[in-house]
């Protein structure tokens, strides 16, 4: 038994260097810019779900320039995180309101140049329950059950506030954990912070039914 915790905390401790790594590698590489056309990187899913991380720590209070500001903002920003963690955009369908689309072009509120589903809660659900690994929902108003969502979660992983017909009222990100209180920190824009200086929202604080999202094979 002692043998087995050990090993598990060696593990624990690798997986925290490699992430540690990770990010000082990425540090200094600009992946906040929007360029819709160049080639997305062949970065491992580790990589590109710590840039969407990043991203959201990054943008969590100071708007990104670079897209247009919809005023209720948050399935927008956390489509911008995803974008910027190597999310390709989908445009194959003529109407926008088709979810499955996922687009969003230049920085001026041209309601024809932004998908549905990039800026809309529920159609961001559409669409991220089509073409993620897989979801999982939870219900944090019983007891439990956010530990298994902790055990369930990534960081970079997106997730959807859903009321009682399933109907996504807000959109969040992963980003952080509480690994002794098994709790789950997220940022989100529109939506309630809980430390005013990193921007962090932690799930305790929450008696929601949310709906997670497997968008990188970690």
């Amino acid at each position: 038994s002692t043998r087995k915790e050990s090993s598990a905390a060696s593990d624990v401790y690798k997986r925290q260097i490699e992430d540690m790594e990770l990010e000082e590698k990425l540090k200094g590489e600009n992946f906040y810019t929007i360029d819709n056309t160049r080639s997305r990187s062949n970065n491992s899913e580790k990589e590109a779900s710590l840039k969407a991380v990043a991203y959201a720590k990054k943008y969590w209070k100071n708007y990104n320039p670079s897209y247009p500001d919809w005023g209720t903002d948050c399935a927008n920003f956390v489509s911008q995180c995803l974008y910027a963690g190597e999310k390709t955009m989908k445009h194959k369908y003529p109407k926008i309101d088709d979810s499955r689309n996922w687009f969003s072009y230049g920085s001026k509120k041209e309601p024809s140049q932004v998908s549905s589903t990039w800026r809309g809660a529920n159609m961001f659900k559409w669409h991220w329950e089509s073409r993620s690994y897989e979801y999982k929902d939870f219900d944090l108003s019983k007891s439990g059950e956010l530990k298994k969502l902790y055990d369930f979660a990534q960081a970079g992983y997106p997730i959807s506030f859903l009321n009682s017909n399933d109907n996504a009222t807000h959109t969040l990100i992963i980003t952080n954990f509480n690994n002794r209180n098994k709790d789950v920190g997220v940022r989100n824009h529109t939506g309630r912070v809980d430390d005013a200086e990193t921007g962090i929202r932690w799930l305790s604080g929450d008696s929601k039914k949310v709906r997670v999202y497997k968008v990188y094979n970690l």
